[in-house]
């Protein structure tokens, strides 16, 4: 080697557990962002009685591709009011009539009985997504 060379062995075990080992590079971004998509998440959600909000969770994994982060909810409903709901029929499944309170939940009001209900849909609430494209965008 002449003077002034340098050479440059790399050792690749290293160089792998660096950007994608448990505490590499890499999973440390991805657990960044994927907490962040999570509070942005929090913030978007609509808040009726506080379980959908409250039941967002952050989850890890790896795969083929290598380390992955899942932000969302295993609330029943949540796919719902993130996605919206067309104009539906509502009808009792164990009674002959429905009965909720006029005005809704908290309204205090009389209450009201129908043997079905023409909902007029719910508009998309996305607040996954926009959270996601939000930290995306940076």
């Amino acid at each position: 080697m002449a003077a002034g060379d340098a050479r440059v062995v790399m050792d690749k075990g290293a160089l792998e557990a660096f950007l994608r080992g448990p505490n590499g590079v890499s999973m440390k971004e991805l657990t960044r962002r994927a907490y962040k998509v999570h509070r942005r998440a929090a913030e978007e959600c609509p808040v009726d009685e506080g379980r959908l909000r409250s039941s967002l969770h952050v989850k890890f994994g790896t795969d083929a591709r290598g380390p992955f982060a899942t932000v969302g909810t295993d609330v029943e409903y949540a796919l719902y009011v993130h996605e919206g709901t067309k104009p539906h029929i509502i009808r009792p499944v164990n009674a002959r009539v429905l009965a909720f309170p006029a005005g809704g939940r908290r309204s205090g009001g009389a209450m009201v009985f129908a043997r079905v209900v023409h909902h007029p849909g719910t508009r998309a609430q996305p607040f996954l997504r926009n959270a996601l494209e939000e930290v995306r965008r940076g």
